[in-house]
C-alpha cells in the first residue's frame, strides 16, 4: 500500500466551512440577551478586604516591634552602666594606660 504524501486522507465537502457558522447558529435556540448585574455586595468585600489588610498589618507589626523594642531596651541598659565618674576615668587615660588595661 503507497501513500502519497501530499494528499489529504481527510477532506470536507466543498463549501462546508463557507455556511458552517449560519448552520450552527439556526440549531441552537434562541436565547434572550442577560444583563450583567452589578453585585449589591461589593462594598461589603471592599469593606472586608480593606479589614483584612488592616488586621493583617497590625499583626505584623505587633510580631516584630517586641523584637526592635527589645534591642532598643538593651542599648539604653548598656548606656546607663556607665557613670560619670567612668567617663572621666577613660577620658583622663593616655595611649599607654589603654594599651595597659587592654592587655591585662
Amino acid at each position: 500500500m503507497t501513500h502519497d504524501k501530499h494528499t489529504d486522507p481527510f477532506k470536507i465537502p466543498e463549501g462546508y466551512l463557507d455556511t458552517f457558522a449560519r448552520d450552527i447558529m439556526t440549531v441552537l435556540p434562541e436565547q434572550p440577551a442577560r444583563k450583567l448585574k452589578r453585585r449589591k455586595l461589593t462594598p461589603w468585600y471592599s469593606a472586608a478586604a480593606a479589614i483584612a489588610v488592616l488586621v493583617v498589618s497590625v499583626a505584623a507589626y505587633l510580631h516584630f516591634a517586641p523584637a526592635e523594642q527589645h534591642i532598643a531596651d538593651s542599648d539604653s541598659q548598656q548606656e546607663t552602666e556607665y557613670t560619670v565618674d567612668d567617663i572621666a576615668d577613660y577620658a583622663m587615660l593616655d595611649h599607654q594606660d589603654i594599651y595597659e588595661i587592654l592587655t591585662e
